[in-house]
């Protein structure tokens, strides 16, 4: 299957370099862990055994638009084991109707009406362009059938091939906040046949176009997270190991051993770093002899320990992968695209990081349309706002405080999607 032909994700991802966030299970044996976890009740009923849920093979292909400041022009020729988890308390999701509404909050970006919008200090939205001065996007080549990635200056109109490389794709560009001056991507030879949910080697270029680099060898399945200290890239291959890419050294495959998981098969998929890059939070299925289970496994890099946040949840997909979860600014809680054990309940969840506290903040149903890119959380870590598409009236971005979870939905137009939230105070 050829890069140029996978479907496309509806939705627009905006990386705004300079203002955007990157965005001890005791000495007891995992099994018997992990086995008690796995019959641990979360709300008043049993949680029973649910079949395996597979990674689905369909591949992504995200059209993206990025935005990244830069004062060099491009070139123009281009040991301890995993803790048991407290049995959370599941709150309920809130009841939509009738929802308050309240004033969008100061700094939330949203996309509506083919524009992207600013809540400013005032609360008032205004059209709002970054402050940078390169936009990065891929564009499929006519002549060749490749594609590249190119460069546009927005002050003259200006268009550089950074890649200019007519044997092979690049797509999937990602800015990475902590090396300003660097893109990453993946790519692949034109001549290669790729097999389903293949999505091509991670490589990187710097924004002049300079230093092309294909820096891991396997083809990835998922998409790479970036660590907040530009240091790490996270990582799974076909095998759905996780990997550990070393800046400038290489990459090193996650010893399980070390976090008490040596008697687990373990599939990774979608992986977040946590804000200070400690740990990741990363939707797994895992398997022994004798258990089970599918949800978040939270791996703290430090101290080595392993932690299951959600045993038993089902993540939802989009076009072929779930998204990863999603930190809050201070590390304490995570939201994510959720399924119950009984494949009854989808919606939003946020969890904190002591597994002890668990709600389900919105609840899908089959004529809702989710937005796995449309959520964001405030700069001061108090509100967590998030899309939300429905064929009735309950459409839009919708607005919860943290500590309380009551839904309000934001006074903004019907088609509003959530991309960022920004800190605008002087």
């Amino acid at each position: 299957m050829r890069p140029g032909n996978h479907t496309a994700l509806f939705i627009i991802s905006l990386l705004l370099v300079g203002c955007a966030r990157v965005i001890t299970w005791p000495t007891s044996t995992a099994t018997s862990t992990l086995s008690s976890l796995v019959s641990t009740p979360i709300s008043t009923s049993p949680i029973s055994q649910s079949p395996v849920y597979f990674p689905s093979a369909t591949s992504t292909a995200y059209h993206t638009l990025m935005l990244t400041s830069t004062s060099t022009s491009p070139t123009l020729t281009p040991t301890p084991t995993p803790t048991p988890t407290p049995t959370p308390t599941l709150t309920p999701a809130p009841l939509l109707t009738p929802a308050p509404v309240m004033a969008p909050l100061p700094g939330l970006v949203y996309y509506s009406d083919d524009k992207l919008w600013l809540v400013a200090s005032s609360g008032q939205p205004t059209l709002w362009s970054p402050d940078n001065r390169y936009v990065y996007y891929s564009e499929h080549e006519e002549d060749s059938g490749g594609s590249d990635i190119w460069a546009e200056d927005r002050q003259t109109g200006e268009r550089y091939n950074l890649t200019n490389t007519p044997d092979r794709y690049e797509y999937f560009i990602e800015s990475w906040p902590a090396r300003p001056d660097i893109l990453i991507f993946y790519s692949s030879p034109m001549d290669i046949d790729a097999g389903a949910g293949w999505l091509g080697y991670l490589s990187s270029i710097r924004t002049d176009g300079t230093q092309y680099s294909v820096l891991v060898e396997s083809p990835l399945m998922s998409t790479p997270a970036l660590s907040p200290d530009g240091q790490t890239i996270a990582y799974t291959t076909g095998s759905w190991d996780l990997w550990l890419y070393q800046w400038g050294s290489g990459s090193q495959l996650l010893d399980l051993k070390k976090y008490g998981l040596e008697d687990w098969e373990v599939n990774f998929y979608s992986i977040a770093w946590s804000p200070d890059g400690s740990q990741l939070a990363c939707w797994v299925w895992g398997r022994n002899e004798e258990s089970q289970f599918n949800g978040i496994l939270l791996l703290d890099l430090e101290a080595e320990t392993s932690q299951i946040l959600q045993p038993l949840r089902y993540p939802i997909y989009f076009d072929g992968f779930p998204p990863p979860p999603d930190w809050s600014l201070d590390g304490q809680w995570l939201t994510f695209f959720g399924v119950d054990e009984n494949y009854e309940r989808f919606g939003i969840w946020v969890v904190n990081v002591a597994g002890e506290e668990v709600h389900v903040l919105a609840e899908f149903s089959a004529d809702c349309a989710w937005d796995p890119g449309g959520r964001a959380w405030s700069p001061d870590g108090r509100w967590l706002a998030f899309t939300r598409h429905k064929s009735d009236s309950r459409t839009g971005i919708w607005l919860t405080e943290v500590g309380k979870w009551e839904l309000f939905q934001a006074d903004l137009p019907s088609d509003a999607r959530v991309v960022d939230w920004i800190d605008i105070e002087p």
